[in-house]
C-alpha cells in the first residue's frame, strides 16, 4: 500500500501526522485507530498503511528518534555523575549513607557510588551505540 495513494484517502497531512507520530513513541494502535477514523478504512488497511508510511520515512523518523534519544541518555549519564559526585563528597566528609539498614561501615557509600558509576556507564555507552549506528 502506498502512502501517496490519494483514492485510499491518504493525505499529504495525514500522512505528515503518522510521521509525527511515530517519530514521538504514540502507541501504533492509536495512530492506527486515528487513521481508520479520519480516513475510514478497516484496522488492517490502516495498519499496512501506517507501516508503509514508516518505511517510506524511516531516515527521517531514524533522526528525530535519536535526537529524543540522545537528549533522555545524555541526561541520565548526567544524572549518574551527580550522584557519583555527591557520595564521593558525603565519603570525603565522613558522612556513611545507609543501604537496607546494614550495620557494615561505609557499604552504602559504596553502593550508591556503584549506582551511580552504573548509571554514567550505561547510558552513555547506550548514547554512543545509538550515535554510531547506521540508519
Amino acid at each position: 500500500m502506498n502512502p501517496g495513494d490519494h483514492s485510499l484517502g491518504s493525505r499529504p497531512d495525514l500522512e505528515e501526522r503518522v510521521v509525527d507520530d511515530l517519530a514521538g513513541f504514540r502507541d501504533r494502535d492509536d495512530i492506527i485507530k486515528y487513521v481508520c477514523e479520519a480516513t475510514g478504512m478497516r484496522w488492517n488497511e490502516a495498519n499496512l498503511y501506517v507501516k508503509a508510511v514508516e518505511e517510506q520515512h524511516r531516515p527521517r523518523l531514524s533522526v528525530r528518534r535519536k535526537g529524543l534519544l540522545l537528549f533522555l541518555g545524555l541526561a541520565l549519564a548526567a544524572g549518574g555523575l551527580a550522584i557519583a559526585g555527591l557520595v564521593i563528597a558525603a565519603t570525603l566528609d565522613g558522612q556513611m549513607l545507609l543501604f537496607m539498614d546494614l550495620p557494615i561501615p561505609y557499604l552504602g557509600n559504596a553502593a550508591y557510588l556503584g549506582l551511580g558509576i552504573s548509571i554514567t556507564v550505561g547510558a552513555l555507552a547506550g548514547s554512543w551505540r545509538l550515535f554510531t549506528q547506521d540508519e
